[in-house]
């Protein structure tokens, strides 16, 4: 990516985000907070439907096509299929694609917390819209289950459950959300629950044959364990590890915030979802459910740090951290796919 072509997509994110602070700083009006809320998801949404290139872009064109013409009904899940259906060209389907990505990620920010949403937001545009995505059908079936466990939360069972069932008829792979339950009450049993995601990191090693033969039982993925990826890719070390040491240095000052708890147990299972695709392919890309909870987890862990040691610079310094992330995934990496914002070959 050249020095312009940078420029060019940065100044998108710095209209994004500027938008988004208007949702904070007016958000006294009624009116005004609705305005810019809808531009916060619109702008970016728009900028999507432009897009002309990135790894998987003529792939899922291609995909547009067929199912325009009537195939592909009986491989393709049911809302992912019909959305592609009626889009009236590729442009309309990357931004109503966007669009629902984005609305749905709002919606979920908005029901887990009132704190930091503008940096929130800036997250959710820096680190979760701009990485591997397993085409446009995940990135909205992450975006789901998101808000579905925002729900969970507050225990409207029914809708969050019933959420989880309509992402997984944009993506099966929501399926294995269910068993994030039985997640959550092991980890009440350990008193750290770095212990529990070391074990599932094991299991998930070794356990490769197990695992094979469940999906061969359920008829899901199965195949993928044919081909395997022995590596740790550079964005999942950037966006895993520094983000984190915060919270290990005021481990003690955060148990007592149950929210927080929650997103930083669930956060932490990107790392096992990650050791899984090394021995499955595609595997790891499970983990993109469980990644969206940085945005939710580093303002709640800024704000819990302000209420016990009054003013601190965390925000400023995860602000320039995520920017700087994203330069780096976009100019020294070269995008690596990343939808929707890259633009250029």
């Amino acid at each position: 990516m050249t020095f312009e072509e940078l420029l060019y997509s940065l100044l998108i994110y710095a209209a994004t985000f500027i938008v988004s602070c208007g949702c904070v700083s007016l958000s006294k009006n009624k009116s005004f907070r609705g305005f810019f809320s809808i531009l916060a998801i619109i702008v970016p949404s728009i900028t999507a439907a432009f897009r002309e290139g990135g790894i998987d872009y003529e792939a899922y064109k291609a995909m547009y096509l067929s199912i325009r013409r009537g195939s592909g009904y009986e491989t393709i899940e049911p809302l992912w299929y019909h959305l592609n259906k009626i889009m009236p060209s590729y442009e309309w389907l990357l931004f109503i694609s966007a669009a629902i990505f984005l609305g749905m990620a709002y919606y979920a920010i908005c029901k887990f917390t009132k704190e930091r949403r503008t940096l929130a937001w800036y997250i959710i545009l820096t680190v979760c819209y701009s990485t591997f995505y397993n085409g446009m059908r995940q990135m909205i079936a992450v975006s789901i289950v998101f808000a579905a466990i925002a729900l969970l939360y507050e225990r409207k069972y029914i809708r969050g459950f019933g959420l989880i069932a309509v992402a997984v008829l944009f993506h099966e792979s929501a399926i294995f959300l269910l068993v994030i339950p039985i997640y959550l009450l092991l980890s009440k049993k350990f008193k750290n629950i770095e212990w529990l995601v070391v074990f599932l990191t094991a299991f998930f090693i070794f356990g490769t044959p197990i695992i094979t033969a469940v999906l061969q039982r359920l008829g899901l993925y199965a195949s993928y364990t044919e081909e395997t990826s022995w590596n740790m890719s550079l964005g999942f070390i950037l966006y895993t590890l520094p983000p984190l040491i915060p919270f290990f240095m005021y481990r003690k000052q955060l148990k007592d915030n149950k929210l927080l708890t929650l997103c930083y147990n669930l956060y932490l299972l990107i790392i096992p979802c990650q050791f899984l695709g090394m021995s499955m392919k595609y595997a790891d890309r499970v983990m993109l459910y469980f990644q969206i909870f940085i945005a939710i987890l580093v303002p709640l862990f800024i704000q819990e740090i302000a209420k016990k040691q009054g003013k601190n610079d965390w925000g400023i310094i995860y602000t320039i951290w995520f920017t700087i992330h994203y330069v780096i995934l976009n100019a020294v990496l070269n995008g690596n796919g990343t939808y929707p914002y890259m633009f250029f070959n």
